[in-house]
């Protein structure tokens, strides 16, 4: 993000931007769980492996949306 905004003075609000967002949310959430799971709760821990199968998903989006942008990066040159 600071890299976007050095080199163009603004960002460019997008689905790539979001899902980078919304990746360092549900890391920090589900790292948030590791006291309550080592307490034995259950609870937790199938958030913390829900938050984790979210998150792959979110690389997946991320992955695509990071592959269109490198694409019309490349086609620019």
């Amino acid at each position: 993000m600071a890299g976007t905004y050095i080199n163009n003075g603004k960002l460019f609000v997008g689905p790539h931007l979001l899902a980078g967002l919304g990746m360092t949310a549900v890391v920090a959430i589900s790292a948030s769980l590791t006291p309550v799971m080592q307490k034995g709760q259950d609870w937790a821990r199938y958030s913390h492996i829900f938050l984790n199968v979210l998150l792959v998903g979110l690389f997946s989006w991320q992955a695509l949306t990071g592959t269109k942008i490198l694409l019309k990066v490349i086609s620019n040159m």
